[in-house]
């Protein structure tokens, strides 16, 4: 087996991690007032979608 095959799963928890801390970080822009509701709302569909895609793969 290859080592890039072992990495996966490290990656993929990696990925997980970073997509939930922006998004947290778009919920705090969002309540500081620093970006709108609207935009916010879009930033975060965007983030729940590549979450939802890095939890589907393996």
């Amino acid at each position: 087996m290859e080592f890039w095959l072992l990495e996966l799963p490290r990656v993929r928890i990696a990925r997980k991690k970073l997509i939930t801390a922006e998004k947290s970080s778009i919920e705090e822009a969002q309540q500081d007032g620093l970006i709108s509701q609207r935009i916010a709302g879009k930033m975060l569909e965007e983030s729940d979608r590549r979450l939802d895609h890095v939890a589907n793969q393996g």
